[in-house]
């Protein structure tokens, strides 16, 4: 299941601190991150805050001409810095499969050189838009986790047999947290607002659980979902 989010930036600086907070959403690697728009959008700046909360103290330089640039980050990996801007279709397609198999975070600026063309693992979308009046838009499409959708959720609550107090609390601190994380967005700050609220409402559901004396999720029989919802719970 894919999120989408919008932030809305000023100017540089703010664009900086959104590639900052992109660093804090992170969860595993491989991992790719496409950024799109047009000459001056804001890609590279975005990335220079992104490198920052990495922990790269090299100040990262829009690599048009070297066409990669490598980093050591502190807890995933290398990060790899592609710009494909001046390759041919055919040359970008054949850049991508000398990459394919990178192991830390690839984050290739015009990725529309290569066409259509989507990886095969964990992916994060931005769309640099500075048409707006006033301010530069961004548009963050996550696909790097499984994250459940409703659905599930009930699937999960009936598995457990969960109260019906137990599901409005939690729907209320899911949706509380939803809220919250809105205004975060706001501030031009990236956060999951649905990923956020599937967290709480685990971590509220366990939390009664655990007060009426049971094992919600015992060690080594979690799934990956249930792992990523209490993880995010605790940031």
């Amino acid at each position: 299941m894919t999120e989408t989010v919008e932030i809305r930036l000023s100017g540089a600086e703010s664009t900086v601190s959104a590639g900052r907070s992109l660093a804090r959403t992170l969860y595993k690697i491989p991992l790719t991150i496409r950024l799109c728009g047009d000459i001056g959008a804001g890609k590279t700046t975005f990335l220079q805050g992104f490198a920052d909360g990495l922990g790269i103290s090299e100040r990262v330089h829009s690599p048009t001409f070297a066409l990669e640039q490598r980093y050591r980050t502190l807890h995933f990996g290398e990060l790899l810095h592609c710009d494909m801007h001046r390759l041919s279709k055919g040359d970008a397609k054949s850049f991508l499969l000398s990459i394919a198999s990178h192991p830390g975070i690839c984050c290739i600026e015009w990725p529309e050189r290569a066409g259509v063309w989507q990886p095969s693992g964990p992916l994060i979308d931005i769309f640099f838009d500075d048409t707006v009046p006033y301010c530069r838009r961004l548009t963050v499409q996550f696909q790097d986790i499984s994250l459940p959708d409703w659905s599930h959720v009930q699937i999960w609550r009936k598995n457990m047999r969960l109260s019906r107090h137990t599901c409005r609390h939690s729907d209320a601190v899911g949706a509380y947290a939803e809220f919250l994380a809105g205004g975060i967005l706001q501030r031009g700050v990236l956060v999951r607002p649905l990923l956020l609220r599937r967290a709480c409402e685990l971590a509220a559901c366990a939390a009664l659980l655990e007060v009426e004396g049971y094992a919600v999720v015992g060690r080594g029989e979690a799934t990956i979902e249930q792992e990523l919802f209490l993880r995010s719970s605790m940031e």
